[in-house]
């Protein structure tokens, strides 16, 4: 049902977080494994990347916003699982740029 978020993804591009979850991403997209239901927002920095769209995979847009390079995303509360919740991000360009944008190994997606 989600193996688009799973097979032929790459670890990345921010930093796992043990207590919230982690992401990965293949080409322009960016998918976010959260598993701490309590878990309202996370942020990833994009840089001057257009956000095209953020969805979580039951199907229901997430809001979004974007400052000084850094896309906030919040998660709707009827698509808050209490396993694991996927959002997807699609970019205007290629994942993997925004290691460009942040120091990966300092930047923590959670922290919001």
């Amino acid at each position: 049902r989600y193996g688009e978020a799973v097979y032929g993804t790459r670890g990345g591009p921010v930093r796992n977080n043990v207590n919230y979850g982690g992401a990965v991403w293949k080409e322009n997209k960016l998918w976010f494994h959260i598993k701490n239901p309590e878990c309202v927002k996370f942020r990833v920095p994009v840089g001057d990347i257009a956000v095209n769209d953020v969805t979580a995979l039951t199907g229901e847009p997430c809001e979004y916003s974007v400052s000084e390079g850094i896309l906030t995303v919040t998660l709707p509360e009827t698509d808050r699982d209490p396993i694991e919740t996927l959002v997807r991000i699609t970019l205007a360009d290629h994942a993997g740029k925004i290691a460009d944008y942040a120091d990966i190994d300092q930047f923590d997606a959670f922290s919001v």
